[in-house]
């Protein structure tokens, strides 16, 4: 029996779409370490109570899709990120809006740290910060240490957190601080010149405490403050996918 060249084209089309989708139902059901696939329930609406009730079940498994505990990182911000999002009324006010919103990346474990507002910081893969002798380096807190009081306690204080600002420290950022293994450091970051000879590098701050590398840079400094000069040195220093800059002049 002979076909002609469309029946065939047909054919073969069905053959392909049909091992495809065997394919996939194979990556669905079985697992190359033994355990179970993570599986998400697709959520359609965009109410804030449908995420929060949704059940999303998963296990430490390829690439880590959905950690237990960033999973609940992000519902433990629900209501405020649902608070402050009614509260902005002008379209324009962006500077608000912004951190309020989750952004989608390349990062299957991503969560905020510190306000769901400004102050707050996105980190990928906080979990796994290693358990012992790492450093975190938050440049500019402004006295609102949300950021590093919420990494701290969620990674159980594994790191020694050194924070620098060019202002003095309030009381209360102060005790915020060493109840985290924080200590604070009033200096401006920079490279230091016969006109300002205060300033600190980078490298500088790292010889002070006696660091080797950092596991977590954040940088949060406006205006003039640059530290571009020392971005070779940094990017030797800061463990990859954890460094995060937020408006800084780098």
């Amino acid at each position: 029996m002979r076909f002609n060249s469309g029946f065939q084209r047909s054919v073969c089309g069905f053959a392909a779409f049909a091992l495809l989708v065997y394919l996939i139902n194979a990556l669905n059901n079985t697992s190359t370490d033994g355990k179970r696939n993570v599986h998400i329930r697709h959520i359609k609406s965009t109410d804030a109570n449908d995420v929060e009730n949704s059940e999303v079940t998963g296990s430490e498994d390829v690439l880590e899709l959905l950690h237990g505990s960033i999973i609940d990182k992000y519902k433990s911000q629900l209501s405020e990120r649902r608070r402050e999002l009614q509260s902005i009324t002008e379209t324009s006010n962006f500077l608000a809006l912004y951190p309020v919103l989750a952004p989608e990346v390349i990062c299957g474990s991503l969560a905020r740290f510190g306000r769901v507002i400004d102050g707050g910081k996105w980190v990928c893969n906080a979990h796994r910060i290693p358990q012992k002798e790492c450093a975190i380096y938050s440049l500019g807190i402004n006295n609102e240490p949300s950021f590093d009081v919420d990494l701290q306690n969620f990674s159980n204080k594994r790191c020694k957190l050194r924070a620098v600002d060019r202002g003095a420290a309030t009381e209360s950022t102060l005790k915020d601080l060493e109840s985290i293994q924080g200590t604070y450091l009033e200096a401006t970051i920079g490279n230091p010149t016969k006109e300002d000879p205060n300033k600190m590098s980078l490298e500088a701050l790292m010889s002070k405490y006696g660091d080797k590398t950092i596991e977590i840079l954040k940088v949060d400094i406006e205006g003039m403050v640059k530290i571009k000069d020392e971005t070779e040195y940094i990017m030797k220093r800061i463990q990859p996918v954890y460094t995060f800059l937020k408006r800084s002049s780098m």
